[in-house]
């Protein structure tokens, strides 16, 4: 947290006082200008309704700039802030209020449940007032929580009696579709495994039921398990496969290969 005036403080500081500061670092009069201060506020200016009110006569309406998000406090003064986050852990926060030449970046390493937020709105309160206004952790968890609900189907519970599996080398073979690719099902030990991207990255097949799979997704953007379904005709190979945390958008379905069609 920093305000305008010029003091030996790391990188993050260095920049949040160049962006109060107009694009000067040190002193504010005879500062360096690192940044043409016009460039800089271009960047603050509000341009796109990001969060239109729902009654404007009521509630405000949320901005947004190039990289910022734009509001205004209670009291009519300027805020900017944004927040990023990995599901992975890693959440962090920044909030300017440029008329009063304060700012705070709040970086964490964990899960974005909107602790950073919460901290630095707090901070804002308490430099303002004098005190928390609010328990910003409430409502920011809640917001946070449903960010992080799985967008695909999850995958249906394996009945009492599942349907007994095809023969592997059924469901075996190389599938594509114009949004993800090429990939790959092939039998390892006594199961399936799918390889996908451009590393071929494995992930073992679990059966649920017929001609249903499941597997667990990888990265940034995994939840819970990925049903993997295939459309099988008679006794020949499967001619398709779906795959349901791809699906989100219907970019999910993939076609097997011509070279690999029985005649």
């Amino acid at each position: 947290m920093c305000g305008s005036q010029p003091t030996e403080r790391p990188a993050t500081a260095g920049w949040l006082r160049l962006q109060l500061a107009g694009g000067r670092l040190g002193p504010m009069a005879v500062g360096r200008q690192i940044v043409a201060s016009d460039a800089l506020a271009d960047t603050h200016r509000p341009l796109i309704a990001s969060a239109p009110s729902p009654n404007p006569a009521v509630y405000r309406t949320g901005f947004y700039g190039l990289g910022w998000n734009v509001s205004s406090t209670d009291q009519g003064a300027v805020q900017l802030s944004h927040s990023g986050g990995f599901e992975l852990g890693a959440a962090t926060a920044v909030y300017l209020l440029p008329g009063e030449s304060l700012g705070i970046v709040v970086l964490t390493n964990g899960q974005p449940i909107g602790v950073p937020e919460t901290v630095a709105l707090s901070f804002l309160d308490l430099a303002r007032f004098g005190k928390v206004e609010l328990d910003y952790l409430k409502p920011l968890g809640g917001l946070f929580a449903q960010i992080a609900q799985q967008e695909y189907p999850r995958v249906p519970q394996q009945p009492a009696t599942p349907a007994p599996a095809r023969p592997l080398a059924v469901y075996s073979g190389t599938y594509s579709n114009a949004f993800v690719g090429v990939i790959t099902v092939k039998p390892e030990g006594n199961g399936l495994v799918l390889e996908l991207g451009p590393q071929r990255r494995p992930y073992p097949l679990t059966h649920i039921s017929g001609d249903t799979f499941r597997y667990q997704p990888s990265g940034e953007n995994a939840a819970g398990p990925s049903a993997v379904a295939f459309s099988v005709s008679g006794d020949e190979p499967a001619r398709r496969v779906q795959i349901d945390n791809f699906n989100v958008d219907g970019q999910g379905v993939f076609q097997r290969q011509s070279s690999e069609a029985t005649p």
